[in-house]
């Protein structure tokens, strides 16, 4: 079940369960309702097949896209609350209907991961720092769903992954935030819809 649908397993049982109980008693609105909240709970909480472009080659690194979403903004040049250094900012957002998966943009390993919260606004979020094979360090920065509901992260700090592979997912879309490299060159642009292990974000020079 885990490989087609991010969906947890005591919903997916229970769901399951529900439906069979259902088709052995007699006919109701129910037994309608029931099978299409199933249906639009599996479309959600789909996952997609994630072809990693493992062919890519160039002088420095490629960072490729970590999730289905659309570019919100870039910003060069700017400060990161995590570290006192420049990186340049992708904002990515996605909705509620696009899958919501994580996966790794590069080979590398998690240096650190936190979660934090800003009481003010009564918003989360949770940061992740990637060091890929190159020494190069990126930030991503998961913001809570709805506010509140934070995301499914399966890493923890040490933790070492190949490019591609899935890491987490959000409950019901979010915005995400990475920070690259001063180094790097933005190869996408504002509104661009992007795709996990195929788009392009950046490449970093050595």
């Amino acid at each position: 079940m885990s490989r087609f649908f991010f969906l947890p397993k005591v919903l997916f049982y229970g769901l399951s369960f529900l439906n069979i109980y259902l088709f052995l008693h007699d006919f109701s609105w129910v037994q309608v309702l029931v099978p299409l909240i199933t249906l639009v709970f599996l479309f959600l909480f789909r996952k997609s097949s994630v072809l990693y472009q493992e062919t890519i080659r160039n002088d420095g690194e490629i960072f490729l896209s970590p999730v289905h979403g659309v570019v919100e903004s870039i910003r060069y040049s700017v400060h990161s609350m995590e570290e006192d250094l420049i990186f340049h900012e992708v904002k990515i957002s996605l909705n509620l209907w696009q899958e919501k998966g994580f996966y790794l943009p590069t080979a590398g390993e998690i240096s650190a991961f936190k979660q934090e919260s800003l009481t003010n606004k009564n918003v989360g979020y949770s940061v992740l720092t990637l060091t890929s094979k190159n020494g190069n360090s990126f930030i991503l920065k998961f913001f809570n769903s709805l506010g509140r509901l934070p995301p499914v992260l399966w890493v923890k700090s040490g933790d070492r992954g190949r490019g591609g592979a899935c890491f987490g997912y959000y409950p019901f879309g979010g915005t995400v935030i990475i920070y690259l490299p001063a180094k790097s060159d933005i190869l996408i642009f504002e509104k661009e819809k992007i795709f996990p292990g195929q788009s392009v974000i950046a490449a970093i020079k050595n």
